[in-house]
């Protein structure tokens, strides 16, 4: 077996003998210093004093300035008033007493190791802690950044001001140092630049409309993300200019792809899993702007197409009006006997027609009393 390795550190050639066939005979691997201008290598130091007199633990001591740091037992035949205090400035964790045995020796150095193994796991433990409670920061700070986007969506109407906050947030979130939307102009059959956050104008005049080799347009064609992962000479996203990582995620409405969302980085950080998730998400609730954006456009046009028989109608029932106005006047003159006298029969066919008359003139005016209500703006 293999096992930790100890330094050995003896004032005499017999003891250093001594521990060194009992630590190899252990399993340990023995490491004896050669010099003293550089630490030694050493999980555990064993310090074997057998003259008390002078500094008898000037090795340790030596060690320690360079910079060793591993923890000590102390092999001594007693403990002086000096050596107790240093003890811990020395980082000395055991004592034996000479004369001792090897099973003295082994145990100590048993329960040594015990207790580094349970220091180290309790390191590994804060850092798994850390990193769980920065990730879970990061998480928490993400949903808090998506909620905002999701409030943007619902309280405006305006499709520009719902990609603006999602350029944004792609930012921060990603971590990126620039971010652009892309979505597909139908009527220009080409892919467009929509909004943008950390691009300087001149940039952006040539990434205004991406050729077909570039990562937008291939993610617009496959619906897949592309991730460019760090190089040397960087990533060329157009002609001329140049990335050192890249990310590019579709954006899908109705599983038809109508845009994508990239992010740049110019420094030295590649964009990781959690960043594609949260790209993606975003990506999402692009698609969700641009829907509600569409079916307000749609509603509109509807609203608008609805309005053209209503206007109809009231045109054509303004244009009786006059006629009307002439059939009731004439009826009146007839009645009055300004044509001259009427028979019985002639006079009560003109009253129908002056009754059908005035009753023409109030459906014509019921109408246009409907039909002004289009035009009135709705109560605030």
């Amino acid at each position: 077996m293999t096992g930790p390795q100890i330094l050995i550190l003896a004032d005499t050639s017999e003891a250093e003998a001594m521990l060194r066939n009992t630590v190899d005979s252990a399993g340990y691997i023995c490491i004896i210093p050669e010099q003293y201008s550089d630490p030694s290598d050493g999980d555990i130091i064993l310090v074997d004093v057998t003259h008390l007199r002078g500094d008898p633990l000037a090795s340790l001591q030596t060690q320690r300035h360079l910079g060793q740091g591993a923890p000590a037992i102390l092999i001594a035949p007693r403990l002086t008033t000096e050596m107790s205090e240093v003890l811990f400035a020395l980082k000395i964790r055991g004592f034996i007493r000479k004369p001792f045995t090897t099973l003295d020796l082994l145990e100590q150095i048993e329960a040594l190791i015990a207790h580094i193994l349970s220091e180290q796991d309790q390191t590994n433990l804060r850092v798994e802690l850390e990193a769980s409670r920065q990730s879970l920061s990061r998480r928490i700070g993400e949903l808090k950044a998506l909620s905002r986007i999701g409030q943007a969506i619902v309280s405006t109407t305006d499709l520009s001001v719902s990609l603006t906050r999602i350029a944004e947030a792609a930012a921060f979130l990603t971590r990126a140092d620039q971010v652009v939307i892309y979505l597909w102009d139908k009527q220009e059959r080409a892919l467009l630049v929509q909004t943008s956050h950390g691009i300087e104008p001149a940039v952006l005049n040539a990434l205004a409309i991406p050729s077909k080799e570039t990562d937008a347009f291939q993610a617009l064609s496959t619906g897949q993300k592309i991730v460019r992962e760090p190089g040397e000479s960087g990533h060329e996203v157009v002609a001329g200019y140049r990335v050192f990582a890249a990310l590019t995620v579709p954006v899908i409405v109705n599983r038809q792809v109508q845009g994508v969302i990239a992010a740049y980085n110019q420094s030295k950080r590649s964009f990781d899993a959690d960043d594609q998730a949260v790209l993606s998400s975003l990506a999402d609730y692009t698609a969700i702007a641009l829907d509600k954006a569409w079916l307000i456009e749609d509603a509109q046009r509807r609203l608008d197409e609805s309005l053209i028989a209503p206007r109809n109608i009231r045109l054509h029932a303004e244009t009786l009006l006059d006629p009307v106005d002439g059939i009731e006047a004439q009826v009146d003159t007839l009645l009055s006997g300004g044509f001259g006298p009427l028979t019985e029969a002639q006079h009560t066919a003109v009253t129908h027609i002056k009754q059908a008359a005035d009753r023409l003139t109030e459906i014509t005016g019921f109408i246009r009393e409907e039909l002004a209500r289009f035009d009135d703006p709705p109560p605030a």
